[in-house]
Formats: structure tokens, C-alpha cells, sequence
């Protein structure tokens, strides 16, 4: 009898099905895995991962699925991204940016009461979605970060495609000024203005010629110095970058050699979209998320988007905001200082954002400027023309000490 409890208890430890209640939650909601005929097949851990119905979670997650019955395959696709996968097959396809990589599944796809299951796990990060475990809830936890650019799409849709916008052939446009005002002595009044014409040489490969003028203390000293003009060429990969100029002075400041994202204290890629943006800024560790995470960064960020108001018309987005201090609009469960620290798939953040380290090193943070401004005014208006998307930042700070700050930024894409 013994013998037989025994080997009972082995086949059960051998076997790959453990049924279980595993729940699936993204965004904070608990997925109903109920097809529209009203069949349920519910989530499975196999070999010790979670699979789920793969017509469910990849709609879910927003792509697009083709079925092939005669080799059991199913392709999705959702933007540059395709995922290839056959029924009994532990090597699954990947392709991005169109390079593809054939990638061994802990779990292969199987059939269960003619329904394909599929490694949660692995669906979800090829579409750029974070994925934890909570071992005492038996819960999939998915994170989308598309939706926190998502909440633009509605609110100011204008300005959501001059972000989404891909870069193109005619030459995108960063201009920001700085206007220092002393309210007690205009005598100390000044200006600051700093334009790079960014053109794409290629998709890993920009020229930007950069100038500046003003009669700030610092940009006196630029022109002395004779750097207030000068052209670079910035060569990317998914590491670094490195940045060449025709100016001696440039190359000397930057060096001519390759840098590290690391090195220059660059989070993330120049191909990441916007979703991997916002996890880059507000994402947590994996071991840190649990069932709670996503509401309590949600919260944060619904606090801080209400702090805007929204107008809108076919051809334009407005939004504004006026008072904000650090009482207000600080937060605790994600870091919008890092704004000037990630990269992504634009090439005004690139530029901004590898010039910034590259030359000016500029370090001062979003928590410091609110620290130190009484009142913070914003105005951001967005047009499009055909294919021609215009954005006006500015935001104006005013502070104890009687001065204010104005920044204008133009970007044109």
C-alpha cells in the first residue's frame, strides 16, 4: 500500500498540469478569460508557468493574431513587433525592428479542451509589458505602461500624435529660450536661447546643428569661448552612442570616442516606445510589484494629470496648469524627475536628452525646480498642418526671492 501511495505521489510530481486558482491581472483588473460563445477555459500553470488562451491575452494586449490551422501556427502582430508560435514547439519567433530571433519556450504552446495555451510570461514581454507573480494570491501581475501615454490619446489627441508621430525625412526642430526675470531690478534681466535643426541621416544616425545666443552670463562666455555654433552627428545603438563634430572645441568637450548609456546616465534605448518609456520612469523593480503597484502608480499619476485642464479642437491640443509647488505635485510612486535621463523612439528627447549630458550636463531635477518655485504656470499647445505637428511649451516659474523664470520650448516634427 505503501509502495503504491508512494508512486502515486511521483507520477502526480512528474506531471506538467498543475490546475490551480490562477488569477491574470492587468492594469489592475482581473481578466475574464470567457470567450464569446460563453466557453471558459480558465489560466494553467504548465511546467511551472503560466499559459493562457492565446486568442484572449494577445487581443488583450493589442495585437493582431493569424491563425494557420494546417501547421498549427499562429502569428500576432502589434506595431514592428511579431510573435511566431506553433502548437508542441518550444522555439517561438521574434521579430523587432525586423530582426528576428528564435527563442526556446520553458512551456511550448499546447491544446486544452480545444483551446491553445500559450506562456503568459513570454507573450506579454515581447509586446513590451512588465509581468510579476504573487506566490500567495496565485496572481499573473501584467503591467501595461502604453496606458499612461494612452490617457493623452483621449484627453489631448493632438499633441498624443505629435508624440507617437515617427521621425521622417525633413528636419525636426527643437528651439528653447530661458528668460530670467528680477522683479525687484530689471538691470538683471536676461536671455538665454538655444536651437538645434535635427536632421536623420539614417534611423541610427542624426546631424544636428545646434546655435545659441542670449545675454546670460553663461552664453557670454560660450561666445567668448567660440562654441555658440557648431554642427554634431550622433551615432546610435542599443548601448550608446557617439557624436562627432566638425567643431575642434565640440570634440574636445565630448570626446570623439563611443559612450556607454551607462556612462552618460541614459536609461533605456533609442528604440523604446513610449510605453517602455514610461515604465523606464515610473516602473518598479519586478520583485517589488505586487497586486497594489499599478493602482498606487495610477493614483499618482491621476493626481498629477488633474492638475491640467484640456481643451481641444480638430487641428490643435491645449493643455494648461496653473499653481503647482511642491506641495501639490509631488509624488510618491514614480519618478518624473528622470524625464531628462530616458531615451526613446523620437529624436527630440534623443537629442535633448544626449546633448544634455554630452555638453551642458545639466542635472538640475523636476523635484529641485518645484523645491524652489512658489508658483508653477504651464501652457502647451499643439497644432498640426498636413503632416506637421508644431508644439509651444511654456512654463513659467515664479519663486520667494521675487524672480521668475520663463521657458519656451518650440518643437517642430
Amino acid at each position: 500500500m505503501k509502495k503504491f501511495i508512494f508512486t502515486l505521489i511521483a507520477l502526480l510530481s512528474m506531471s506538467t498540469y498543475v490546475f490551480a486558482g490562477v488569477t491574470v491581472e492587468l492594469n489592475g483588473e482581473t481578466l475574464n478569460f470567457t470567450d464569446a460563445n460563453g466557453y471558459t477555459v480558465n489560466p494553467q500553470i504548465i511546467n511551472n508557468r503560466t499559459m493562457v488562451p492565446l486568442r484572449k491575452i494577445f487581443e488583450t494586449l493589442g495585437a493582431e493574431i493569424e491563425w494557420f490551422g494546417d501547421t498549427e501556427t499562429v502569428i500576432a502582430t502589434k506595431g514592428d513587433t511579431k510573435v511566431k508560435l506553433q502548437i508542441n514547439n518550444p522555439i517561438a519567433e521574434l521579430t523587432k525592428d525586423g530582426v528576428t530571433q528564435k527563442i526556446t519556450l520553458d512551456s511550448k504552446p499546447v491544446i486544452v479542451n480545444d483551446r491553445t495555451l500559450v506562456p503568459l510570461r513570454f507573450i506579454s514581454e515581447s509586446l513590451e509589458k512588465q509581468v510579476a507573480w504573487d506566490q500567495d494570491t496565485q496572481t499573473a501581475i501584467i503591467i501595461d505602461y502604453d496606458y499612461f501615454i494612452n490617457v493623452f490619446k483621449t484627453k489631448a489627441p493632438v499633441f498624443y500624435n505629435s508624440l507617437v508621430k515617427k521621425s521622417s525625412a525633413q528636419p525636426a526642430t527643437l528651439k528653447i529660450s530661458k528668460a530670467y526675470y528680477d522683479l525687484k531690478n530689471a538691470a538683471y534681466n536676461n536671455v538665454s536661447n538655444v536651437t538645434a535643426q535635427i536632421y536623420n541621416n539614417s534611423e541610427n544616425s542624426k546631424k544636428v546643428i545646434v546655435s545659441m545666443d542670449g545675454n546670460s552670463e553663461l552664453f557670454n562666455e560660450i561666445r567668448n569661448e567660440g562654441w555658440s555654433n557648431f554642427d554634431i552627428t550622433i551615432n546610435t545603438n542599443e548601448k550608446g552612442v557617439s557624436c562627432t563634430s566638425t567643431s575642434a572645441t565640440i570634440n574636445q568637450m565630448i570626446g570623439t570616442g563611443y559612450k556607454s548609456n551607462d556612462e552618460l546616465n541614459l536609461i533605456g534605448s533609442v528604440k523604446d516606445s513610449w510605453g517602455t518609456f514610461f515604465k523606464n520612469i515610473f516602473g518598479k523593480e519586478e520583485k517589488d510589484v505586487n497586486l497594489a503597484t499599478f493602482y498606487n502608480i495610477n493614483s499618482d499619476y491621476i493626481k498629477f494629470i488633474n492638475l491640467f485642464k484640456f481643451s481641444n479642437t480638430a487641428n490643435s491640443s491645449t493643455i494648461t496648469a496653473s499653481g503647482i509647488n511642491y506641495l501639490n505635485a509631488t509624488l510618491k510612486n514614480f519618478d518624473y524627475t528622470k524625464f531628462d535621463n530616458v531615451l526613446l523612439e523620437n529624436e527630440i528627447v534623443q537629442v535633448y536628452n544626449i546633448l544634455n549630458k554630452l555638453i551642458f550636463n545639466y542635472d538640475v531635477t523636476m523635484d529641485e525646480l518645484l523645491y524652489n518655485a512658489s508658483n508653477i504656470n504651464v501652457s502647451i499647445t499643439t497644432t498640426v498642418e498636413g503632416n506637421l505637428y508644431r508644439t509651444n511649451f511654456i512654463v513659467e516659474l515664479l519663486n520667494e526671492y521675487n524672480e521668475k523664470v520663463v521657458y519656451t520650448v518650440n518643437v517642430t516634427r
